[in-house]
């Protein structure tokens, strides 16, 4: 009991440390531009620049999409590839791994030999009768929140004096979790705001206490006290979110720990939880 009361603080104290500083935990962040999604740019009149305006294309050889990291700083998509990686002009990486497109020399292919100055200029809404105009790239990232499950729907069951529970929601159990999964999202830039979408499935582990004397048993407990017993929550979870808001769907198993845990009616039973999620915000 020492240690699960010793591991739920450990929990406690770093979910408390993620909520201001999960905006950094992305593990991996890339976003991916094809070549599809770069003629349909630039058909849009978009297109990938360096600082003296020359403009840049993918050559033939690049059959996966383009990964890159991008900031977005006075309405300029400022790029920077990801994983173009050669031998002959990076020592560190294995000779092995060579940039299928290093052969081409034309300055206008992207490939590792092009100086790291690649950007998207976005387009100004000079008038007020313009139509704001923006740029929508897919990312994909590794990413660890905090949520709050507010919402568990738990099934229906009898007690110990074969009295039924019908299927019931239960709101009153402060729920803590941590949640790690892999988003799937899009990014919107125009020159006044970014916003991100994401889904993102994934596992949560979360926690909680309750009152054996205010929940249903298997059995009668007789005792002098009133005890209160840690629950411990893993479920699967979907994030639905923009920014770094989400709402976090989940389905899990509870458990109790303590004395007369096997007592309580809902030991090991499934349950649907809703709550909310922080940790999503990209920018």
């Amino acid at each position: 009991m020492k240690k699960l009361i010793l591991f739920s603080l450990f929990i406690s104290i770093f979910s408390n440390a993620l909520i201001s500083q999960v905006t950094n935990n992305r593990i991996r962040f890339k976003y991916r531009i094809s070549k599809k999604k770069l003629e349909r740019l630039n058909e849009l009149g978009y297109f990938i620049a360096d600082d003296k305006g020359k403009h840049y294309h993918f050559c033939d050889k690049l059959k996966k999409p383009f990964k890159c990291l991008i900031t977005s700083k006075d309405s300029i998509l400022t790029i920077d590839p990801w994983g173009i990686l050669d031998s002959r002009t990076n020592n560190s990486i294995s000779k092995n791994e060579k940039d299928p497109c290093y052969s081409f020399d034309s300055i206008n292919v992207i490939n590792a030999k092009t100086p790291n100055k690649l950007k998207i200029v976005l387009k100004p809404r000079n008038l007020v009768g313009n139509p704001t105009t923006s740029i929508k790239l897919p990312y994909q990232t590794f990413i660890i929140s905090v949520n709050i499950i507010g919402l568990k729907i738990r099934p229906s069951i009898k007690d110990y004096n074969d009295s039924a529970y019908s299927a019931n929601a239960s709101t009153g159990t402060f729920n803590l979790g941590v949640s790690i999964g892999y988003s799937f999202g899009i990014t919107k830039f125009n020159h006044r705001t970014v916003n991100s979408w994401a889904l993102t499935p994934g596992l949560s582990f979360g926690f909680s206490s309750t009152s054996l004397s205010k929940e249903p048993l298997k059995r009668k407990i007789t005792t002098t006290y009133t005890p209160s017993n840690l629950i411990l929550s893993p479920c699967a979870s979907l994030i639905v979110s923009r920014n770094d808001i989400g709402i976090i769907f989940t389905y899990g198993r509870d458990f109790m720990s303590g004395r007369h845990s096997d007592d309580w009616a809902y030991q090991g039973k499934g349950f649907f939880g809703i709550g909310i999620v922080a940790g999503l915000k990209l920018f």
